[in-house]
């Protein structure tokens, strides 16, 4: 139920979705009117696609590298995946944008309760702190203030070895972030978010690393539904994934 809230919440903010949301309230409603309690709906909000086994390494027809992430489907609102970050490596969830560049994980110092994952430098043999504050703009959503570092980071079967990105202690200007089901954002945009920031954004590096041959990105993402409960999806990196399309 707080992720429906969430949901109507979020839709309410802008009058242009205010009638999607009552669309989704009237559905509730529904829902409700002819007997059916929303909690004897199962509808998993972190389903993943049925899929195949991660390989050490994916190739397109024409040869080039890709990996792929497994997603999860929060109410066909938010598709996110999990990365590792450190060594060990350490899981956090992301939300993989398009509309950013930047990448940024909450740390310990975070004060963060509740679902949330926290990434801790403490426990990574591998973590390098680097001077000086960073601020991140979310758009409308708010900002987050942290601090830069540099480790290693896994996204699927890649691995970007001491990696500058920003671990952030302070996520009070997000909106209802409490509420949000990833930890952190990864930005898939090829142009810097924060000219600030004198590192390779997460395409350009995996590029320049030589881990992607291409700077292409897919995304499948899978729908919810009252009868067959939620379907999650998959980032493809590198490429295309040609089975989803013909």
């Amino acid at each position: 139920q707080a992720g429906v809230h969430f949901l109507l919440r979020t839709l309410l903010r802008s009058s242009r979705s205010g009638m999607m949301a009552v669309a989704v309230l009237g559905l509730v409603l529904s829902v409700q009117i002819f007997g059916l309690a929303l909690a004897s709906i199962r509808v998993p909000l972190a389903a993943s696609l049925p899929r195949h086994e991660q390989l050490p390494e994916l190739q397109q027809e024409d040869g080039s590298r890709v990996t792929d992430v497994p997603l999860d489907n929060f109410l066909n609102f938010v598709y996110h995946g999990k990365i590792q970050v450190g060594t060990p490596g350490q899981n956090i969830s992301v939300n993989f944008v398009t509309a950013f560049s930047h990448f940024w994980v909450p740390n310990v110092d975070a004060g963060l309760t509740g679902n949330h994952s926290v990434f801790n430098a403490a426990q990574s043999s591998t973590y390098v702190p680097l001077p000086g504050a960073v601020a991140f703009s979310m758009g409308s959503e708010g900002v987050v203030i942290g601090g830069l570092c540099r480790d290693d980071v896994s996204i699927g079967n890649l691995t970007l070895a001491n990696y500058t990105f920003a671990e952030v202690n302070n996520t009070g200007n997000i909106w209802h972030y409490e509420l949000r089901p990833w930890d952190g954002v990864l930005g898939l945009g090829v142009a810097r978010s924060n000219t600030a920031i004198d590192a390779p954004t997460p395409m350009e590096a995996l590029v320049q690393g030589g881990l992607l041959d291409k700077p292409v990105f897919a995304f499948h993402l899978g729908r919810c539904s009252l009868q067959g409960g939620c379907l999650g999806g998959e980032l493809v990196l590198g490429g295309v994934e040609a089975e989803h399309y013909s």
